[in-house]
């Protein structure tokens, strides 16, 4: 993936988040108990539920008739706020989150809490698409950065070699195959004038062919 790509694949921990989310709730449900009770002794339960719906609070937790968490929305300990949803297993199925940083990010995830679809809008206005195998590793990415560039990489299983196709925003096209090392082995380009080029590389990086 693109350096300006790579910005955007910012991660939250599932464990983390659900153990911060479970003892939020733990607390919340005392403080209830006990806000209830003092509202009950003040006569004041009725004003409360007249002041318009508007709740306040750092995290909150939906669970379905079981007692299972099904979906949360709380601040998490390194400042982001998240919107989680959870199988009937408590497995995280699907995330919307928002960084300190200003990094936006959305994530889909797989029957087993693995994250495969991954939207993130980053901090400094790169929108980018990833999509992930079972085992985590990225496949694909595809991206705009602020300039108007768009770009794709396609990744081999190892997540090392990969294909990447770019169109600059000055109309400039690049199409380059790099090795699992790395380096590039094939370059064809094409200037926004029409120039075009074609160049082949050695495991070295030195050209061994090219056009014109």
């Amino acid at each position: 993936m693109p350096g300006a790509a790579r910005e955007c694949s910012g991660e939250w921990t599932n464990e983390e988040a659900l153990d911060r989310l479970e003892l939020e709730n733990r607390r919340w449900k005392r403080w209830i108990a006990v806000g209830a009770l003092v509202l009950a002794a003040l006569g004041l339960m009725g004003q409360v539920g007249s002041r318009g719906r508007i709740f306040e609070g750092e995290m909150f937790v939906v669970k379905d008739p079981a007692g299972k968490m099904r979906a949360t929305l709380g601040l998490m300990p390194d400042g982001s706020i998240g919107l989680f949803f959870l199988s009937k297993g408590e497995k995280r199925r699907g995330s919307l989150a928002h960084w300190p940083d200003g990094t936006v990010g959305l994530n889909l995830t797989d029957k087993d809490g693995r994250d495969r679809v991954v939207l993130r809008i980053a901090k400094d206005d790169v929108l980018a698409i990833g999509l992930r195998a079972k085992d985590g590793k990225e496949r694909a990415w595809l991206g705009v950065e602020p300039d108007g560039e768009t770009f794709l990489t396609l990744y081999d299983k190892n997540a090392a070699g990969s294909v990447n196709l770019f169109v600059k925003s000055d109309g400039s096209q690049a199409l380059n195959l790099i090795a699992s090392d790395g380096k590039p082995r094939a370059v064809l380009g094409m200037r926004s004038s029409g120039e075009t080029a074609f160049n082949l590389l050695d495991k070295a990086g030195k050209v061994i062919w090219k056009a014109p």
